[in-house]
């Protein structure tokens, strides 16, 4: 996704928690995800993000969390 830079994704299941590809199996719940993100902190990417993330995991856009990477220079 242009805009973006790096991303990290966990996973949250219902008893654990896994990092991006390990994804829950069909016993375990899937009760939320946290995306970190280059972009971040621009608003609409932040928006693209938490809709695309809910879109493919199909879950609610509550279950989304996104938020800035922590320090990375992000160019105007």
């Amino acid at each position: 996704m242009e805009g973006a830079g790096e991303i990290t994704i966990y996973i949250h299941q219902a008893d654990t928690q896994a990092r991006l590809f390990d994804f829950p199996s069909e016993s375990s719940k899937l009760t939320g995800v946290l995306v970190i993100a280059e972009g971040a902190d621009q608003p609409s990417i932040k928006l693209k993000l938490r809709q695309t993330v809910a879109s493919v995991l199909q879950i609610a856009e509550h279950r989304v969390i996104v938020e800035p990477m922590k320090g990375v220079e992000n160019e105007p």
